[in-house]
């Protein structure tokens, strides 16, 4: 998904957030909350962490944080910031999926799909078990790669 085409949102103090993608993914859907990944400004005097959310710093300056939420009884998210320099390969199991953000810089994941600033691309079912990701500017470039996995014995989908 590209940037411009995130959703608008609020969190639950009625701040204002950028999510980019979700579980379920359309709000007023019937299936129970499990997951979701947002940009957020950050605030200055900082924000009270809440048990079931991760919160990781893009790198983006002082102002943009990725918040990853999770349903702690349902999923367990792996959260890492990669400042690319060469070749990454990214995999994933196939009962989880993989959400790539891009944070700085752009880059170029499975040699077609290629990812500017904020553009997210999310990996499961019948996606790759493996992609590479290589930088395409002369910049810094800075990619989160959030894994989720299922904490029950099922499988992790998302439907855009």
């Amino acid at each position: 998904m590209r940037a411009d085409a995130h959703r608008p949102a609020a969190d639950e103090d009625g701040v204002p957030v950028c999510e980019v993608a979700s579980s379920p993914d359309t709000p007023g859907r019937p299936e129970r909350w499990r997951w979701h990944i947002r940009l957020r400004e950050e605030s200055p005097d900082g924000r009270a962490e809440v048990p079931s959310r991760q919160v990781v710093h893009l790198g983006l300056g002082p102002d943009t944080s990725l918040e990853v939420a999770v349903d702690p009884a349902s999923v367990r998210a792996e959260v890492e910031l990669v400042d690319l320099t060469d070749t990454y390969l990214v995999g994933r199991d196939e009962r989880g999926l993989v959400v790539l953000v891009q944070g700085s810089g752009r880059c170029l994941v499975e040699g077609r799909h290629e990812l500017g600033r904020h553009d997210t691309l999310v990996l499961e079912g019948d996606d790759p078990m493996s992609v590479g990701l290589v930088p395409t500017g002369t910049g810094p470039t800075t990619v989160a790669v959030v894994r989720l996995h299922p904490v029950e014995d099922n499988v992790l989908g998302w439907v855009p």
